[in-house]
């Protein structure tokens, strides 16, 4: 399938701005009325989000947030945040050695270095879950889905400088009650979810649910004849609901998950170095024809274990609702592989993270006619032992012989306390006007007792990567901000509303750990934007606009040298760009989505070198594009219902266009996925009594190889260009039963 063109990306842009336009005439939003004939209103959905810490119309909320429910996420086979990128604008993702790589409008997460944090904030059932490499085993038995875009820093705090992502498991229920699913599909797919609620007794319910993934890999190692890229996952969750009266809610969480195979495989993909050949090929060795397959001398190997704990107290106490959120979490990855993706053992690569996290969240919020208002306070704490590292090395990395020595070791171990203070108001001075204030005071600290070490003179003794050097050096450091936010709004009618905000994100310095470096500092992020949200033809059609303007400055960016990963200052960059989600209810059963968004960012100023081409010397990076920010992007989905006396079916097909990713500061060629075009397809059958459905699904149905992200290797291998790519083309089908 052909990327998209410049005339595609005009006439793309011509009709975005078409709808924008017809939804914003008076005379169209007055002429256009449901037919008398239909049997009932012809309407879109509310949705109800709680992106503000309070529940509201998602029509109501002034800022850039989408939402997706349960049954779109069971119909469109949404069963992963990878799967839940493409459907809202300007969100991309991608993952390396486990870690989620979530970005929201450019701002994302470019680093594999143990104890390193995101920019957007990813949250379970309220809780901040810190660690980039726990967000993939959360995502099932889901409720909703919130994307919030843009700074959160007043509500949602810490390393929320690009958005949010919250994700909302059910409830338990009142009545007795569950489901269960099983999908089976190519590379020998069998994904089986399921969940049964209870109550235990007037006041109390309870909730089990369980998932568990088994795929064969969508590549082979052909040295060893081992799949990679497989997924072999288990997952549960247990909820308990109290709920005496209307007054006192009360839900606590436990959840495990755990996952062994070789997914996430890092693939070669080029040329790090345009003058000289990776150090593996000049030896003689070998890597497999099919881009999918690998031919290592070693297995990836993906271990992760990982449970948690939360609890939502929500109170009502006369005028006032007091909240409370606390969240325990520990978790414990692995990730081995080979570096240098031959035959040949010059080095294997390998990642280890050992964390525990512990939050806590006090709200008391209060509602009156004109005025409402939240305060709150937020403790985190968090503890990781981490390492990335080279074991065995061969010593013909360094000119000896190919014989295994113990090789390199970048770690430590880091603590992190971070508190906080926040509130915000909404003044509501009209039944037209409203003015919202909010303001975070946040202080992070951060202590490190780390090492750095390269052993290429002693055998490699066989032990395994779990034992490390005692950490030699300690480091100690503190950041404090105060994030702003305002935001004014105006409802033109109660079907149109615009809104204005000026809002900022800070995002605290840290710690290369392993390079043994002073730190980076914080980054900041200031975001003007304005928003016009509005229903037209008796809420048949809804167009949500968004244009943003970031100015950012101190960007954190990572680099990889032969002693390690490590971070450096970027001086200042800029960010602009545009988003439309809309929807059409056509008729009763036609239902066409359309969402697209046009981004242009850059580094102003910038100023490094390119440890892949040293001999540039120091390059001028301005003007380069930022990470993970695709110039375009839009996703046109057409859905239709078809009701029988046998059953009703919903037939949908999504075409999804990304324009060229670059993924780090240097904008090469080698470093990037070019622009795309990929379709999926879904047919429903939903039995009349509405107890059985059958899902049908193909997704990237042309088989696109599309790389989700790429890095340059340590310069020691002569700087080999690895990634993973996303998914190939899927299809099978999933049988539900609901009772």
């Amino acid at each position: 399938m052909r990327p998209c063109t410049g005339q595609g990306r005009a006439l793309l842009l011509a009709s975005t701005t078409a709808l924008a336009l017809m939804s914003a005439s008076p005379l169209m939003a007055q002429t256009a009325k449901p037919s008398a004939a239909d049997e009932q209103p012809v309407q879109l959905d509310d949705i109800i989000v709680t992106a503000e810490r309070s529940e509201v119309a998602i029509q109501d909320a002034p800022l850039a947030v989408s939402a997706i429910g349960a049954a779109d996420l069971q119909k469109r086979q949404i069963n992963s945040i990878e799967a839940l990128a493409s459907s809202i604008p300007n969100v991309s993702f991608g993952r390396a050695v486990g870690i989620a790589r979530i970005a929201i409008r450019g701002v994302g997460l470019d680093t594999t270095t143990p104890g390193s944090e995101g920019r957007v904030a990813y949250h379970l059932d309220g809780v901040y879950l810190s660690r980039p490499t726990i967000a993939l085993g959360t995502f099932f038995d889901v409720a909703r889905v919130e994307v919030v875009r843009g700074p959160q820093g007043t509500l949602y705090g810490r390393n929320a400088t690009g958005g949010a992502v919250n994700v909302i498991t059910q409830d338990p229920e009142k009545d007795f009650g569950g489901y269960a699913r099983v999908a089976l599909g190519n590379y020998n797919l069998v994904r089986a979810e399921g969940a049964v609620s209870a109550p235990l007794s007037d006041a109390v319910s309870l909730r089990l649910a369980v998932q568990k993934i088994d795929r064969d890999g969508y590549g082979r190692n052909i040295h060893t004849g081992n799949d990679v890229d497989d997924e072999h996952t288990t997952a549960a969750r247990v909820k308990l609901l109290i709920e005496p009266n209307d007054d006192f809610r009360n839900v606590a969480s436990l959840d495990y998950y755990t996952a062994d195979d070789a997914n996430y495989h890092y693939h070669y993909l080029a040329q790090g170095n345009p003058t000289l050949a990776p150090l593996a090929f000049r030896l003689g060795g070998t890597t497999a024809p099919n881009a999918r397959d690998t031919n290592n001398d070693t297995d990836t190997h993906n271990r992760r274990k990982v449970w948690g704990f939360g609890n939502q107290l929500d109170w009502t106490l006369g005028p006032a609702t007091l909240s409370s959120v606390t969240g325990y979490r520990e978790s414990k990855t692995q990730f081995l592989s080979d570096a240098d993706n031959t035959t040949l053992l010059l080095a294997n690569l390998y990642n280890r993270e050992i964390s525990s996290q512990f939050s806590q969240e006090l709200r008391l919020s209060g509602k009156s006619e004109r005025f409402d208002w939240l305060v709150g306070a937020y403790y985190f704490s968090e503890d990781i032992n981490g390492v990335n590292g080279f074991s065995p090395m061969s010593r013909a990395l360094v000119g000896g012989a190919m014989t295994p020595a113990i090789g390199a070791a970048f770690g430590g171990l880091q603590k992190t306390t971070s508190y906080a203070a926040f509130g915000q108001a909404t003044w509501r001075a009209s039944d037209k006007l409203s003015l919202i204030v909010g303001l975070r005071w946040s202080k992070d600290r951060k202590a490190l007792d780390e090492y750095s070490v390269v052993n290429l003179a002693t055998d490699y003794p066989g032990l395994p990567p779990n034992q490390f050097p005692t950490p030699t050096k300690l480091q100690r450091n503190s950041w404090s901000s105060l994030t702003p936010r305002v935001t004014l709004e105006y409802a033109f009618t109660p079907d149109v509303k615009a809104y204005a905000t000026y809002a900022e994100g800070f995002k605290g310095g840290g710690y290369s750990v392993g390079s043994v470096a002073s730190p980076y500092q914080p980054e900041k992020l200031k975001d003007y934007e304005a928003g016009l949200k509005a229903e037209w033809f008796d809420r048949r059609l809804r167009t949500n606009l968004s244009a943003f303007f970031y100015d950012y400055s101190n960007l954190q960016v990572q680099k990889v040298l032969a002693t390690g990963t490590f971070f450096e200052n970027a001086a200042k960059a800029e960010i602009r760009g545009i988003e439309l989600e809309s929807s059409l209810l056509a008729t009763q059963n036609l239902r066409i989505d359309l969402n697209g968004a046009l981004l242009h960012s850059e580094y102003t100023q910038f100023q490094t070198s390119d440890p892949s081409r040293s001999y540039l010397g120091v390059l001028d990076l301005s003007g380069n594009r930022i990470a993970q920010a695709p110039p375009y992007s839009a996703t046109l989905a057409v859905q239709y219902g078809l009701p029988t006396g046998l059953g009703d079916w919903t037939f949908r097909a999504e075409s999804i266009w990304v324009g060229k990713v670059y993924f780090n500061q240097f904008n090469r060629d080698v470093l990037s996925q070019d622009a795309h075009n990929k379709l999926n397809a879904f047919v429903t059958w939903t039995h009349p009594a509405g107890a059985w459905t059958v899902t049908a699904y193909g997704r990237n149905l042309t088989d696109e190889t599309l790389i989700a992200t790429a890095v340059t290797s340590n310069p020691l291998l002569t700087t080999p260009v690895l990634g993973t790519f996303e998914p190939p083309r899927t299809f099978g089908v999933e049988i539900g039963w609901r009772f």
